[in-house]
């Protein structure tokens, strides 16, 4: 995988999903909604296409976890249980600009 493709994505993670999300914001939600408060809406909607791109990329639920953990992020998705898409479509949904 080319992690080079998702810059917004690997910032995004690496920065707000990194090991200390849960002290930090406690759920993937806060950090992404303190990432789009703090992050100008051209940024977001550059991230916004970037997870469409991954999900599009990667319709093999461990593949994308596997891809998603690669660009930094530290929430421990295991697909056998965990939805990766469901996840990005959340982190989506708050990362759109209004």
């Amino acid at each position: 995988m080319n992690v080079h493709a998702y810059p917004v994505l690997r910032q995004f993670f690496g920065a707000y999903l990194n090991a200390e999300w849960p002290e930090e914001y406690g759920s993937p939600i806060a950090a992404a909604a303190a990432f789009a408060a703090e992050t100008p809406a051209p940024r977001r909607v550059a991230a916004v296409a970037e997870i469409d791109a991954l999900v599009a990329a990667h319709h093999d639920p461990a593949s994308l976890a596997t891809h998603i953990e690669a660009l930094g992020c530290d929430v421990a998705l295991d697909p056998a249980v965990d939805d990766p898409v469901a996840f990005l479509r959340t982190i989506r949904a708050t990362l759109a600009p209004g």
